[in-house]
C-alpha cells in the first residue's frame, strides 16, 4: 500500500474519520443523463455495501446549475491538486485527500463548450488544464469523462476533444443499477460504478499488495472446469461462465487452468496470486471438500484480500469449512437455469455480474478503509517497521517498548478465529508484555456469540479479558473513544446509560431549499445529514425530536430518523447481550431517556391513513420513543385523539404553524436547522415558503428566544445558509440575490432576522470559532454530526436537561 497521509499521532482525535474520496459529477442541465449518473452514484456509495466505513468515506456531489449569486458560474470544485472553476467563488471547505471529477459528455455540454469565454467553456477548460498540469505526477485527482450510450460528435469542439484524450468510463445502463432490464446486456449491469471503482483502486488508492490491474482470482474445484469448457467456445459450467462474463468487463482474471504457464512453480504461483488478487469463490458442491480451494481462500484471508462467494450449490455439501465462511455471498442457482431459455441464461449471467460488481465494491471498500485515520496509522506502523517509527509521528523509542502504541490491528473485515489467531501469535512475539488489545474493524459489530469466542481466544493468548476491545467505528464513538497519543481511551462503557448527552434532546428543523441542486446537492444529502446526526446523538446518549410524519413531505426525514432509531435499538440489544447474556434477569434500559419524539404538526395530518400510520409507529416504538400530534395551539395530543386537517384555509394553516413552532422549544434542549425556503410562494414561484416567513427562520427565532443552543448547517443552503452568512460573513457561503431581497421585502421576515442576529449567543453552541464556522459551512454529514455532538458535550448543562415535559425526556 502506498501511504500518503501526513499527520501526527501526538494529537488526540475522536471518531469518526474524515472523508477519503470526493466524487463530482459535472453535466449540462439540459443533458438529463447527468442527473441520473449523479443520483445513481450517490445511492451506490451510500448503500449497505459501504456502510461499514467510518463516517462518510465517499461523498458524491453535482455540478450542473449556476451557483447562487455567482453570475452564471458553477460552484468551483476544490481538489487536492487545484481548483476547477473560479477560485474567487470557492467557499471554505475541507477537501478529501482524493477526488474524482466526472464530466458527462452530452450534446448540450459539447455545444456549450463552443461558446468561448462562457462559464461552461471556462469551467471545462480549467478541468482539462488541471488534468494536463498533473499528467506526469502521481495525482490525487482523476478527471474521467462519462460516455453516454450514444456519444455526441465532438470533432469540432477542442475543449471536449482534449477532455476525451483520456479513456473515460461508460455510463452503461443506469436503470440496471436499480432493477434488472431484459433489454440490457448483463455486463452493463452496474458498469458505471464498477468501472469507476476499478479506476479509483488502480489510479488513486494504489495498493502495492494488489496487481496493477485489478485481477479476479477465480477459485474453483478442478471438476468444475471440465475439458469441454477448457477447450470449447461455448461455456457450460460455472467457472467458464464466470470467465466469459468477466471478459466483457475491464477486469483481469486468473483461472489456473488457463493462466499457469509452463515451467512455473505452480504451488508458489497460485499462493502468490491469491495474496495479490480479489478472490471469487465459485462454491459448488465439490468446492469445500477440496484441499487447494481451502489453501487459496486461506492465503487470501491471511493477506486480508477482498473475497466474495458465488454460491452455486446444487445438492449441497457433505461438509462445509470454517475457512470458507465470513464473506459476502451472491446466490447462483446454476443448476436451475434452462440452457435453452435465453431469458434464464441472461439472468444467470446477470447474477455473475452482480458477484463481480460486489467484489469490486469490496476491493474499493478495503482501499478506503486503509486510508481512514485509524487503519492508516496501523498500516503505517506495520510498513515503517518495528524499530523505525513512521511518518505519522510515532517515535521509534516508544515503539521499542514492550507495549504496543495505539490500535494494535485494523483489519478490513470483522475478525474471525483464522485471522485473529495468526495476528495474536505475531503480535505477542513483538510485544510479549502487552496485555491490552485494541482492534478496530468495519461495522456492523460482532454478534454476541462471535464476540465471546473472539475474546476467549484473546484471553488464551495472555490478554486480560477486561482489556480486550474489539470495536467498530460506531461502537468506538459510542464509548466516547479517542485515539492518537498513546493507547486509545474509552470515556464511558459502550452504550452505557451515563454518556455525554444522556437525557438531552436535539430538535431538528429541515425543509428542502430552492438552491439545493445549485449547491451540488440532492435531497438524499439532507436525509443523510439527518440520519447521521440522529445516529451520533443517539450513540452519545441523547435523543432526537422532529416535527414531521413519515411520508408527508419530500424529502421525507421522519423515515430516516425512525430507521436510524431502529438500527440503534438492534445495536444496543446486541451490546446488552454481549455484556449480560440473554438472561432477562437484571436487564437494564437500552438508553437513557427517550430515543426520539415525533411532534407532528396537525397541518401535516391530511388523511386518516396518516393517523393510522402514526398510531402503528407509536406501537412499534412504544418503549423507546413518543409520537404526538401538535394541535393548532401547539398543544401535544395522543395520536388517537387527533383528527385529519381538512377543509382549512391557507390563513388557518399559517396561524397554526406559528403556534406550533412557538411550542417546539418545550420538546428539546437545542436545535439544528438545515435548508429551508428563502423566497415566498407565488404563481411564478410555486415552491416558495407559505405563511408570514420561512419556517426554518421562525423555528430558529423561537429557539433563540428560549435561550437554547442553535446549530446552523449553512453548507446545505437555503434559509439556514442565509442565517449562517449573516452571522458569520467570513464563511463566504453562496447566497442568491433573491434570497436577500426577500428579507428586505418582508418586514416580519426582516424583524425575525434582526432579532436572531441580535440575540444569537455563539457560546451556547459549545464550539470554538474554527469549529463553529466549519459546522456552518460543511456539506459532509459525518462532519456536521461530529461537530454538533462535540458542541453539545462541551456544554455544562447542569439541571437544564431536566426541564420541559416528562423531566427532559420529551
Amino acid at each position: 500500500m502506498s501511504l500518503k497521509h501526513s499527520g501526527s499521532q501526538s494529537v488526540r482525535r475522536d471518531a469518526p474519520s474524515a472523508a477519503v474520496l470526493d466524487v463530482f459529477v459535472v453535466w449540462h442541465p439540459n443533458d438529463l443523463d447527468g442527473a441520473d449518473v449523479c443520483s445513481t452514484l450517490f445511492e451506490h456509495y451510500h448503500s449497505d455495501s459501504f456502510s461499514g466505513l467510518a463516517g462518510s468515506a465517499v461523498e458524491v456531489y453535482g455540478r450542473s446549475l449556476p451557483m447562487p449569486g455567482g453570475n452564471g458560474n458553477l460552484l468551483p470544485i476544490v481538489t487536492p491538486n487545484g481548483i476547477i472553476g473560479e477560485e474567487r467563488f470557492s467557499a471554505q471547505s475541507e477537501n478529501a485527500p482524493f477526488c474524482v471529477v466526472l464530466p458527462v459528455v452530452g450534446r448540450n455540454l459539447v455545444q456549450a463548450s463552443l461558446d468561448v469565454g462562457s462559464p461552461w467553456a471556462r469551467y471545462l477548460e480549467s478541468a482539462v488544464r488541471l488534468r494536463e498540469m498533473n499528467a506526469d505526477k502521481k495525482t490525487q485527482t482523476l478527471i474521467l469523462p462519462v460516455l453516454p450510450a450514444v456519444s455526441p460528435d465532438y470533432s469540432n469542439a477542442p475543449i471536449v476533444g482534449r477532455l476525451m484524450g483520456r479513456q473515460g468510463v461508460n455510463q452503461g445502463y443506469i436503470e440496471c443499477l436499480r432493477t434488472s432490464s431484459e433489454e440490457s446486456f448483463p455486463a452493463a449491469k452496474g458498469e458505471l460504478a464498477r468501472d469507476l471503482g476499478q479506476a479509483v483502486i488502480q489510479g488513486l488508492l494504489r495498493d502495492s499488495k494488489l496487481s496493477d490491474r485489478l485481477t479476479i482470482f477465480v477459485s474453483h474445484a478442478r471438476s468444475d472446469a471440465p475439458r469441454e469448457d477448457q477447450f470449447g467456445t461455448m461455456p457450460t459450467g460455472p467457472v467458464a461462465k464466470v470467465e466469459a462474463v468477466a471478459k466483457k468487463t475491464k477486469l483481469a482474471t486468473f483461472v489456473d487452468v488457463h493462466d499457469l504457464q509452463a515451467g512455473v512453480d505452480w504451488d508458489s504461483e497460485i499462493r502468490e496470486r491469491a495474496r495479490r488478487s480479489a478472490l471469487l469463490m465459485v462454491r459448488t458442491d465439490a468446492y469445500a471438500s477440496r484441499e487447494w480451494t481451502q489453501w487459496e481462500v486461506l492465503e487470501a484471508k491471511k493477506a486480508d484480500m477482498p473475497i466474495v462467494c458465488l454460491s452455486a450449490l446444487s445438492n449441497g455439501e457433505q461438509r462445509g469449512s470454517f475457512l470458507l465462511d465470513h464473506v459476502p455471498t451472491v446466490a447462483f442457482r446454476e443448476s436451475d437455469i434452462d440452457k435453452t431459455d435465453a431469458r434464464q441464461v441472461h439472468e444467470g449471467d446477470a447474477v455473475i455480474v452482480s458477484a463481480l460488481n460486489r467484489l469490486v465494491d469490496e476491493t474499493l471498500k478495503r482501499a478506503l478503509w486503509f486510508h481512514q485515520d485509524i487503519p492508516f496509522a496501523v498500516e503505517c506502523e506495520k510498513e515503517a517497521g518495528f524499530a523505525q517509527g513512521c511518518e505519522v509521528g510515532i517515535e521509534a523509542k516508544r515503539m521499542k517498548n514492550s507495549n504496543s502504541i495505539g490500535f494494535d490491528a485494523a483489519p478490513a473485515r470483522a475478525p474471525e478465529p483464522l485471522m485473529l489467531t495468526a495476528f495474536l501469535a505475531e503480535h505477542k512475539q513483538r510485544f510479549p508484555d502487552d496485555t491490552h488489545l485494541w482492534l478496530l474493524h468495519p461495522d456492523p459489530p460482532l454478534l454476541p456469540p462471535e464476540h465471546e469466542v473472539m475474546v476467549d481466544l484473546c484471553v488464551l493468548s495472555g490478554y486480560e479479558r477486561k482489556h480486550v476491545h474489539l470495536l467498530t467505528p460506531r461502537t468506538f464513538f459510542a464509548a466516547g473513544g479517542t485515539h492518537g497519543d498513546g493507547e486509545p481511551t474509552l470515556h464511558t462503557p459502550n452504550l452505557a446509560l451515563q454518556r455525554p448527552l444522556s437525557g438531552l434532546m436535539l430538535g431538528i428543523s429541515m425543509a428542502r431549499n430552492e438552491d439545493l441542486e445549485a449547491l451540488g446537492l440532492q435531497p438524499g444529502h439532507l436525509q443523510l445529514a439527518v440520519a447521521e446526526v440522529a445516529q451520533m446523538v443517539l450513540l452519545a446518549g441523547g435523543g432526537i425530536t422532529y416535527a414531521g410524519a413519515p411520508g408527508t413531505h419530500a424529502p421525507d426525514l421522519a423515515t430516516p430518523v425512525l430507521d436510524t432509531v431502529r438500527r440503534y435499538i438492534e445495536t444496543a440489544k446486541l451490546e446488552r447481550h454481549r455484556h449480560n447474556g440473554t438472561s432477562v434477569e437484571n436487564v437494564e434500559s437500552l438508553h437513557p431517556g427517550r430515543m426520539f419524539e415525533l411532534t407532528v404538526p396537525c397541518t401535516s395530518v391530511l388523511t386518516a391513513d396518516v393517523l393510522k400510520q402514526l398510531a402503528d409507529a407509536a406501537d412499534t416504538f412504544a418503549s423507546t420513543g413518543r409520537i404526538q400530534v401538535l394541535d393548532e395551539r401547539g398543544i401535544a395530543q395522543d395520536v388517537t385523539e387527533s383528527s385529519a386537517w381538512e377543509n382549512r384555509t391557507a390563513e388557518e394553516t399559517s396561524m397554526a404553524l406559528t403556534q406550533i413552532r412557538k411550542r417546539l422549544p418545550e420538546h428539546c434542549n437545542a436545535r439544528l436547522v438545515i435548508g429551508g425556503k428563502t423566497t415566498p410562494r407565488s404563481s411564478l414561484n410555486p415552491k416558495g415558503y407559505s405563511g408570514r416567513l420561512p419556517g426554518i427562520v421562525e423555528e430558529a427565532l423561537y429557539a433563540v428566544r428560549a435561550g437554547q443552543p442553535l446549530f446552523i448547517a449553512g453548507g446545505f443552503g437555503g434559509a439556514a445558509a442565509v442565517l449562517a452568512s449573516l452571522l458569520s460573513p467570513e464563511a463566504k457561503l453562496p447566497i442568491a440575490r433573491e434570497s436577500i431581497a426577500a428579507i428586505e421585502a418582508n418586514s416580519q421576515y426582516k424583524s425575525a432576522i434582526d432579532e436572531i442576529l441580535g440575540s444569537y449567543d455563539v457560546s451556547l453552541t459549545g464550539l470554538e470559532e474554527t469549529d463553529r464556522v466549519r459546522m456552518m459551512t460543511t456539506q459532509r454529514a459525518s462532519d456536521l454530526a461530529g461537530l454538533i455532538v462535540k458542541g453539545l458535550a462541551n456544554r455544562d448543562w447542569g439541571a437544564s436537561t431536566q426541564s420541559g415535559s416528562s423531566g427532559g425526556q420529551c
